[in-house]
């Protein structure tokens, strides 16, 4: 015995078709925009820290790259990166 797709079942999956896919691009964005603050923190010029804020699953988290001693770190909460900025500073004294 074959089930049959109503009209609403087959609109509720089309929707969470679609969600799957805009939380799939947007993942596929939130990792091509760190890559590229990655970069330009590589490249950069100054001898000054770069940080930059990024999103992971619609988290906020915090990257940091330093040039002088080519340390980063990645994906971290505000304090934790505090703690990294600190530190750096600390050893640079």
């Amino acid at each position: 015995m074959k089930s049959q797709l109503n009209w609403n079942d087959a609109q509720n999956s089309g929707t969470a078709t679609s969600q799957f896919f805009q939380k799939t691009q947007r993942g596929l964005i939130d990792h091509l925009n760190n890559f590229w603050q990655s970069t330009l923190a590589y490249l950069n010029p100054s001898s000054e820290p770069r940080v930059w804020q990024s999103q992971d699953a619609g988290k906020v988290t915090w990257n940091a790259y330093d040039p002088t001693t080519r340390e980063s770190i990645g994906q971290v909460s505000v304090q934790e990166l505090r703690v990294w900025l600190e530190e750096l500073h600390y050893q640079n004294v």
